[in-house]
């Protein structure tokens, strides 16, 4: 229920993020370079809450959330050819940044120019813990139950990026489904 109430409130008050793809011909394989930002404005949805296709976005100047990369096209699969690290600014109403050092990319185009992609790497745990540690007491209660417990539940599993001095991995792996759809 959380995660549905968090998009319902994200897709509402969160500019959009913007993919692009550029390369010679995107219907034939080759290298291609993938741009991400974020938009000025919010993501326009459908009546069942999917992304709005066709609709017109500016690019928000903001150099945080501009993120490019070199990658891959082979039968109408996208990925990443070089890790590098993506940061997107978020919502501080969930968190305030998607950071994921090291990222992989997969994505699905289809003959619609919609796309699926899973967006993986290792992301600093104590972000994901920030929004469901920020919501106080009445938001323990009816969104997480326990926040005290994840926090130590994400400590446990953390599985990368060992603090030099503690040893504590500080990130944790994730993975992100993404519905595109094409944009101006």
């Amino acid at each position: 229920t959380y995660w549905a109430w968090s998009w319902g409130q994200l897709a509402s008050s969160q500019p959009a993020w913007l993919m692009t793809l550029t390369g010679e011909d995107l219907r034939r394989d080759g290298p291609v370079t993938i741009t991400f930002d974020r938009a000025l404005e919010h993501i326009r949805v459908n009546g069942n809450g999917g992304p709005r296709a066709d609709m017109a976005y500016r690019v928000d100047p903001d150099p945080r959330s501009h993120n490019v990369f070199k990658g891959e096209l082979k039968e109408g699969i996208v990925t990443i050819a070089e890790k590098g690290d993506l940061r997107l600014l978020q919502n501080p109403l969930v968190a305030t940044e998607l950071v994921l050092p090291n990222f992989h990319l997969r994505l699905d185009i289809s003959q619609d120019d919609s796309a699926r992609a899973v967006l993986g790497g290792y992301q600093p745990w104590q972000d994901i813990y920030w929004g469901f540690g920020n919501l106080s007491v009445g938001g323990e209660q009816q969104v997480i139950g326990d926040a005290v417990q994840l926090y130590h539940l994400m400590k446990r599993y953390a599985d990368a990026d060992p603090d030099p001095v503690t040893g504590q991995n500080m990130s944790i792996s994730s993975a992100y489904y993404i519905e595109a759809v094409p944009a101006f």
